[in-house]
C-alpha cells in the first residue's frame, strides 16, 4: 500500500514509503505557532518518501489512503493499536498487549499508560472507537475503510449510513478496547495495521471535511513517531504551511515529543521528486541521502558499498476490463494478451534482472515453496522462466509466453483482430516502466494486437486503478486494460486474492466474477489451517490466471543506494522499501 495500498504502488520508488509540538493541556498550540523551532539541532535525513510525485501526496488523511506515497507519510506520523515490523510480523504500538477469544471473534486490546496525541491531548480507548467509526462513516467516503475494517461487527451498517454507532468496538474503560468481529478470520490483526485504523485526535478532526482538512492543513492529529514541522499559516498559505510558497513541495518531519516510545534522533526531509531518474541524479549530486536505482545502473552500482538489495512483495501485472461493453469481456482477447508477453525477456533484458518473471498472482514472499528460488537477481529469468514452471502452467491452463497460442486466441477475438486500438494507461514515473510497457506494446504488435501507451502522472494513474467504481462505470474515459502494481498492505494472501479479485472488493476494477473462484477464495479467507488455506488459494489463483483476469508480468526486487553516514535502515518485503530496523526511527542515525 502499503502495501500500493499498500497499496497501489508508485513504481518510481522500487523502494519507498503529527502534528507538531504542543502545550500539554487545554487547546493545542497550532502548527504554525509551535513548528518554527521544531527539530532545531537535529541531524537531517533527506529521505525519498515523496519520490514519484512532483506535486503532493494524494492524501494525508488515513481514512483515504490507497497508495504507497500517502502511506509512507502516514506511517511516520500516525499511531495505531498495532503495526507491521519490517519482517511482516504484527507488533504492539499504542496497544501494549492483546488477547483473542477461543472462537477468534473477540479481541481485547490493552493500551499503554500515559498515551498522548502529538498535540498533548490524552489518548484513550474512546479515541480508538471514534477513529475506527470515523473511517467507516458514510460521510467520510473512505474508498477502502470497509475493505480493511469491514470484518468488525456493525462496520457495514455504519458504512452504508444506516447508523453512526459501530457496535463491534467498545471502550471498556479508558485503557481497554474490545473489538468483536462479525465472523472469524485468521488475518484480522494484519488488516488492522492499515492506516484506516490509525487513531486521530477527535478534538482536532471532528467536524472537519475528510481528506481535504488533513491533506491541506498542517495540524496536530496523530500519535506517531514524527510530527510535521509547519510554517506560519498567515505568511505562507500554500498547503497551510507545509512548505514555503513558490518552492518545490516538501514535508519536514521532526520527533514527536509525546511519542510513547524512544524518540527519533533525527528529522526527515522529503522533497517531491518526479521520477526515479531524478531521484538518482539528486543522490549523485549529494542533495538526497537515499535513492532507488534505475535498472540500467544496477550492474555498476551493485559493486558500491552504498548498494542495498532486498525482497519485496511488489507484483507487476495487467488488469483487463471484463465489463460487458469492453473488448476484453471476451476471454480470448485477454488470453491473447497474456500469451503474447515474454516475461523472461522483459525482466532479463529490459529491466536488467530487477524483478522475477512470474506466472502467478501472489508474490514469492507469500508462497514459501518458491522461497529457495526467490532472491537470485542475476538468475531471476531462470528462476521463474524454467521448463519446470512452463509444465506447471500448461497443466493448469495458465498463460505463458507463446506467440502461436496468442495468435490462436486472437482469432476468437474478432474486435481485436479487426484492428481495434488498445490504449494502455500507465504511471509515467521512470524510464524503466516506459521501457517495460514499450516492450509489451511491441510484443502485442508482433501477434497482431494494435496497442499504444497513455503515460500518466502517478496521481492521474491512481484515478484509473484506485477508482472504487471500476474501470468503466460511467462510460466516460473507458479503459480496456491498464498497467497495474500492488504491494501488500499486510503479508497475507487475502490482501491479493480478495482485495483485487473478489467482485465485492472495490479494487476488483476488472469486473472479474467467477463463481468457483469466489467460493474457493472466500473459504480460504475463513480457514485457519495454513496448509488447507494455501491449497484453496492456489486453486483459486489458477482460475484467475487461466481466465486472463490477472495477467502476471513480474515480482519486483528492491534496490537502493544509501549514503555511508546513514545507519539503521533495512529492506522489507512487507513495506517494499528501506525502513528503520524494528520499524523504530530511534534506530536510525545520520
Amino acid at each position: 500500500m502499503k502495501g500500493v495500498s499498500n497499496k497501489l504502488l508508485n513504481v518510481a520508488v522500487a523502494a519507498v514509503f503529527a502534528v507538531t509540538l504542543v502545550a500539554a493541556a487545554g487547546s493545542p498550540v497550532s502548527a504554525h505557532q509551535a513548528g518554527s523551532h521544531a527539530g532545531k539541532g537535529l541531524k537531517t535525513l533527506r529521505w525519498y518518501g515523496l519520490a514519484g510525485t512532483a506535486t503532493w501526496p494524494a492524501t494525508l488523511d488515513p481514512s483515504q489512503i490507497t497508495d504507497s506515497i500517502s502511506y509512507n507519510v502516514a506511517n511516520q506520523t500516525q499511531g495505531n493499536l498495532v503495526r507491521l515490523a519490517p519482517g511482516g510480523a504484527v507488533i504492539p504500538d499504542l496497544a501494549k498487549s492483546w488477547s483473542v477469544s477461543k472462537n477468534h471473534k473477540v479481541y481485547i486490546f490493552h493500551l499503554r499508560s500515559g498515551l498522548r496525541f502529538a498535540d498533548g491531548h490524552k489518548l484513550t480507548a474512546s479515541d480508538v472507537k471514534y477513529s475506527l467509526t470515523r473511517a467507516l462513516l458514510k460521510k467520510t467516503a473512505s474508498p477502502v475503510a470497509l475493505l480493511y475494517d469491514g470484518a468488525i461487527k456493525g462496520a457495514a451498517a455504519v458504512n452504508s449510513g444506516k447508523t453512526n454507532k459501530l457496535s463491534g468496538v467498545v471502550a471498556v474503560n479508558s485503557h481497554t478496547v474490545k473489538i468483536t468481529l462479525s465472523s472469524a478470520i485468521p488475518y484480522f490483526l494484519k488488516t488492522l495495521t492499515y492506516p484506516t485504523a490509525d487513531v486521530l485526535d477527535p478534538k482536532v478532526v471532528r467536524g472537519k471535511p475528510a481528506n481535504t482538512f488533513l491533506t491541506n492543513t498542517c495540524v496536530e492529529a496523530g500519535a506517531g513517531q514524527f510530527v510535521f514541522k509547519c510554517r506560519n499559516h498567515k505568511t505562507d498559505p500554500n498547503h497551510s504551511g507545509f512548505f514555503p510558497s513558490g518552492r518545490t513541495p516538501s514535508i519536514t518531519l521532526v520527533p514527536n515529543k509525546h511519542y510513547w516510545g524512544t524518540k527519533p534522533h533525527i528529522k526527515l526531509v522529503m522533497v517531491a521528486i518526479a521520477d526515479t531518474q531524478t531521484n538518482y541524479k539528486d543522490y549523485k549530486a549529494g542533495s538526497i541521502d537515499v535513492t532507488a536505482i534505475p535498472t540500467a545502473d544496477l550492474s555498476a552500482e551493485s559493486k558500491s558499498s552504498q548498494f542495498r538489495h532486498f525482497k519485496t512483495s511488489v507484483t507487476d501485472y495487467m488488469t483487463a476490463n471484463q465489463h460487458s461493453d469492453s473488448v476484453f469481456h471476451n476471454v480470448h482477447c485477454r488470453l491473447a494478451v497474456a500469451y503474447a508477453i515474454n516475461r523472461v525477456a522483459i525482466n532479463a533484458k529490459v529491466l536488467h534482472h530487477s524483478q522475477l518473471s512470474t506466472y502467478q498472482v501472489l508474490p514469492a514472499n507469500l508462497t514459501p515453496t518458491f522461497s529457495k528460488k526467490y532472491y537470485t537477481p542475476k538468475k531471476s529469468a531462470k528462476a521463474y522462466g524454467s521448463e519446470k514452471w512452463t509444465k506447471y502452467d500448461k497443466a493448469h491452463g495458465i498463460p505463458y509466453y507463446d506467440p502461436k497460442k496468442a495468435k490462436k486466441e486472437l482469432k476468437s477475438c474478432p474486435k481485436l483482430k479487426g484492428g481495434y486500438q488498445v490504449v494502455i494507461p500507465y504511471q509515467h514515473t521512470s524510464v524503466d516502466i516506459d521501457n517495460e510497457y514499450g516492450a509489451i506494446v511491441a510484443m502485442l504488435g508482433a501477434v497482431g494486437i494494435n496497442a499504444k501507451l497513455e503515460p500518466l502522472t502517478f496521481n492521474d494513474w491512481l484515478g484509473v486503478v484506485a477508482n472504487p467504481n471500476g474501470l468503466d462505470k460511467t462510460g466516460k474515459g473507458k479503459v480496456d486494460i491498464t498497467e497495474n502494481l500492488w504491494i501488500e498492505d499486510y503479508p497475507d494472501p487475502e490482501d491479493y486474492m480478495y482485495s483485487l479479485l473478489d467482485p465485492t472488493a472495490n479494487y476488483d476494477i476488472g469486473y472479474f466474477n467467477n463463481g468457483k473462484y469466489n467460493r474457493l477464495e472466500r473459504k480460504a479467507n475463513h480457514t485457519f489451517n495454513p496448509g488447507t488455506r494455501a491449497r484453496l488459494y492456489q486453486s483459486a489463483e489458477n482460475i484467475a490466471l487461466s481466465q486472463g483476469a490477472w495477467i502476471a508480468v513480474g515480482n519486483a526486487l528492491g534496490f537502493a543506494l544509501v549514503k555511508p553516514n546513514v545507519h539503521g535502515l533495512v529492506g522489507s518485503a512487507a513495506y517494499g522499501i528501506l525502513v528503520p530496523k524494528g520499524d523504530n526511527w530511534s534506530n536510525v542515525s545520520v
